[in-house]
């Protein structure tokens, strides 16, 4: 065999077991939820035993791709679900990329939009992609054969309409999907920028999330104390910037998942988080720091 042949065999060789390698770790039956590192905005890559692949909002910038190559195979290009919390810059704008790169089957948003350029480019990315766009609120849910579902505990429509009577947000912070996910007995809240009140007027006193992604970066008027009444999480996340000029996560934050015996792990000094969930509920975490 000539040196050129060689090399073509040995390369073949290689593309496969790498790819066998990639397949096996990523299809492995297994629940897995990476929060990825975006700064200061929000991106969560969830990808279900079954195998399908959802992404909640994208962050300020393009480390959501980077993210996203690091854990999904080189050959897939396809996201079943990308969900958008709330027509926030820090949620939206890595999204743009992601519709540029990737084929997107379901869009999900509340009903809201942002006057901004920004905004404008989003909406007409989501337009480009002439998929299934479908406005959520209170009782919407999702569910894969496999198990996972995500349910939509807030806003309603009245609630949305009462914060933003004109369908729009400016810089102020409007009422955010709050989406309950749960995989036979494990679950998990995402609350992208939610204030306290939302979260005790949509959220169940009872409920006691296994992971908890903390509301608006670890502001202060998120996880308050009358919200730390009706949620009581094993795990607390917050995706944030580091050095952030907000002061995020806040003092009063910290206190109460001090208090409350919470182990908290950020983005911003762990890099991107990855749990992994197995049938039984039991959960591991890999970060990247």
């Amino acid at each position: 065999m000539n040196k050129g042949k060689y090399f073509l065999v040995l390369g073949i060789f290689i593309f496969i077991i790498t790819s066998a390698s990639m397949y096996v770790r990523t299809y492995d039956g297994k629940l897995h939820l990476i929060f990825c590192d975006v700064g200061q905005g929000d991106a969560l890559l969830i990808r279900t035993p079954g195998r399908h692949e959802v992404l909640i909002d994208g962050g300020p910038n393009t480390k959501v791709l980077h993210c996203l190559d690091d854990h999904l195979p080189f050959w897939d290009r396809t996201l079943d679900i990308v969900l958008l919390t709330h027509p926030h810059y820090d949620h939206f704008r890595g999204l743009i990329d992601v519709l540029e790169r990737f084929h997107v089957l379901f869009i999900g948003h509340e009903n809201l939009s942002h006057k901004s350029e920004a905004y404008s480019v989003f909406a007409h990315a989501v337009e480009q992609e002439h998929t299934n766009e479908r406005i959520l609120q209170r009782g919407s849910r999702i569910s894969f054969s496999d198990g996972v579902s995500l349910e939509i505990l807030g806003p309603d429509q009245k609630f949305l309409h009462q914060e933003n009577p004109d369908g729009f947000t400016g810089t102020d912070n409007p009422p955010s999907l709050i989406i309950h996910l749960t995989y036979n007995s494990f679950d998990l809240l995402v609350t992208g920028d939610s204030d306290g009140q939302d979260l005790v007027k949509f959220v169940s006193p009872s409920l006691s999330p296994d992971i908890f992604a903390l509301p608006h970066h670890g502001s202060e008027h998120g996880f308050t104390k009358d919200a730390a009444q009706a949620v009581h999480p094993h795990i607390a996340v917050v995706s944030l910037g580091t050095d952030n000029s907000y002061g995020h996560p806040h003092a009063s934050v910290l206190e109460l998942l001090k208090e409350g015996h919470v182990p908290l792990y950020r983005t911003d000094k762990q890099g991107s988080i990855h749990f992994l969930v197995d049938t039984q509920g039991r959960v591991s975490v890999q970060t990247e720091k």
